[in-house]
């Protein structure tokens, strides 16, 4: 894991090459360096960073989840261990965190930064777009349960208030709506009635 960011930091290189040459200097670099006697091509490397990468994200967003209660007196200790329960939770299979060394070492490095604010940003719009369907369904199911014993509370001296017409509405206003088209479209299909029979 460390050649990874040490290999996609080079400033040489840098962005300027290959999948295929990145991963093959990644492999070289973990052969020269292995304390172990693990073979590993470069397609296990890959599939291992990948595995890194989906667990190491998943983490970070519930460290982040944590962070942003912003608890009085917590320490870092205890967002720590917080985010891993939490971890534990979400995860499909229930097992922990066991990537820690690599979280410590990712979690200060500009890619990984930048990385971790596009995927906030795409929670953000997840969150709203299920927000969304959440106030629409919601909707529906309480007009769906609607009792006839059941009479809507209103404050006094407040006014229900209407949303305003949008912009299709408008639209179709200005037009005469869908019946003006359908009473338009008969006028002419019997007018070409009418001519077909003069010219017979």
């Amino acid at each position: 894991m460390l050649s990874l960011v040490d290999v996609s930091k080079d400033p040489i290189h840098g962005a300027n090459q290959t999948r295929l040459s990145f991963w093959r200097r990644i492999h070289d670099f973990f052969e020269i360096n292995k304390e172990t006697p693990a073979v590993r091509t470069e397609s296990s490397i890959m599939h291992r960073w990948l595995t890194i990468q989906k667990d190491v994200n998943k983490y970070c967003s519930c460290y982040e989840a944590i962070e942003r209660r912003n608890q009085s007196g917590a320490t870092i200790q205890d967002m720590i261990s917080e985010a891993s329960e939490m971890y534990t939770g979400v995860d499909e299979e229930k097992k922990s965190f066991t990537l820690m060394h690599c979280w410590k070492r990712l979690k200060d490095e500009d890619k990984w930064k930048s990385k971790m604010i596009e995927l906030a940003e795409q929670q953000k719009q997840a969150a709203k777009k299920k927000q969304k369907t959440n106030k629409e369904s919601t909707s529906s199911n309480v007009e769906a349960n609607n009792n006839d014993d059941l009479e809507e509370i209103v404050a006094p001296g407040s006014q229900e208030r209407k949303r305003p017409m949008g912009q299709k509405q408008a639209k179709e206003a200005r037009r005469g709506g869908d019946d003006a088209c359908i009473v338009a479209l008969d006028k002419m299909w019997d007018k070409k009635e009418v001519s077909d029979w003069e010219r017979e």
